[in-house]
């Protein structure tokens, strides 16, 4: 399967078979929690940095360009999916498991592309740590931290 345009689907992009007989796609959303959103993926990405930045709401509404119930319902939705992933916590890794641990860095809404120590005493730097399990399942955590040493 393949990434492609489609202007059927809410995002824009789908996956579709690499053959040209077969006529299968499905969402690039599949297997993830939010399965069929009514906003543009991007926007839901802007409202969850905001969220994860801890900007109150007027700074938010301001960033993401809804209206405040809109990003009010996409906070719950945060708060909800948050409450679910630290109710059901799991273990990373084990014998013959690899893990994947990368950081990046984030300062002012900006990815800095190879982030150094020297960042840690920039304000308004957020580090976020990924790690990523090498199974078929796939399983990903992320986690803020305050550098890059924690």
């Amino acid at each position: 399967m393949t990434i492609r345009k489609s202007s059927f689907s809410t995002n824009g992009y789908i996956y579709r078979c690499t053959d040209t007989s077969c006529n299968k796609k499905k969402s690039i959303l599949t297997g993830c929690i939010v399965k069929t959103p009514k906003i543009l993926l991007y926007l839901f990405l802007r409202a969850l940095f905001c969220f994860v930045i801890s900007l109150d709401n007027i700074q938010s509404i301001n960033a993401v360009e809804f209206s405040e119930p809109t990003y009010i319902k996409i906070k719950k939705f945060i708060d909800l999916m948050e409450h679910d992933l630290s109710r059901n916590r799991f273990i990373m890794g084990g014998n013959g498991t690899a893990v994947q641990v990368d950081e990046i860095a984030i300062c002012r809404g900006r990815i800095i592309r190879n982030p150094t120590s020297s960042y840690d005493n920039i304000p308004n730097v957020t580090w976020l740590v990924g790690v990523i399990e090498e199974t078929p399942e796939q399983r990903v955590i992320f986690k803020i931290v305050p550098d890059r040493y924690s």
